[in-house]
C-alpha cells in the first residue's frame, strides 16, 4: 500500500476539487492514521478491512449541494457536506480509481465486482456494521 493513500475517500472532481478523507494509510495495508468517524484505527486490520477477501464499499450522494457518505464493510469511512457554492452539475460520472505506484507488491491486483448505481428516491439507511464492535 502506498504511503498517504486512502480507500473510500471523496474527491470533488469538477465541483471544486476538494478531498475528504478522515484517515489514510501509513506504510502498509494494515496500518492507518487519522480519525475515522465510524471505527477505531486499531480495528482496521482486525474488524473493518478484509485483507484476504472481498470488501464492500458503499457511497451515497444526496442533495445539491451534495452530502456524500462512504462506508467500508458497513463502517462509516467519510462524509462530506457541501456548502451553498459547491453544486453538482446535472450529469457527470463516477470514478473507481487506483493510482499505480512503486509500493504495490509485484503481482498485486485490484478487482471490482457487483458495481451498481441507482437513483435514490428516499433517504437511505446506512449499512449495518457488525454489532460486536464498540466505538468510543
Amino acid at each position: 500500500m502506498q504511503d498517504n493513500s486512502s480507500i473510500a475517500g471523496i474527491y470533488g472532481q469538477g465541483i471544486g476539487g476538494f478531498l475528504e478523507r478522515d484517515f489514510r494509510f501509513d506504510s502498509s495495508e494494515s496500518q492507518i492514521v487519522g480519525n475515522p468517524s465510524g471505527f477505531s484505527t486499531d480495528d482496521w486490520s482486525t474488524t473493518v478491512w478484509n485483507v484476504n477477501d472481498w470488501n464492500e464499499i458503499r457511497a451515497t450522494v444526496i442533495g445539491n449541494p451534495p452530502t456524500v457518505k462512504t462506508w467500508i464493510n458497513g463502517f462509516t469511512a467519510n462524509e462530506y457536506v457541501g456548502s451553498g457554492n459547491v453544486l453538482m452539475p446535472p450529469s457527470g460520472f463516477i470514478a473507481l480509481q487506483v493510482h499505480e505506484g512503486n509500493q504495490f507488491p509485484k503481482g498485486s491486483k485490484v478487482r471490482f465486482r457487483n458495481i451498481r448505481v441507482k437513483a435514490l428516491t428516499t433517504d437511505l439507511d446506512p449499512p449495518s456494521a457488525p454489532t460486536n464492535l464498540m466505538i468510543e
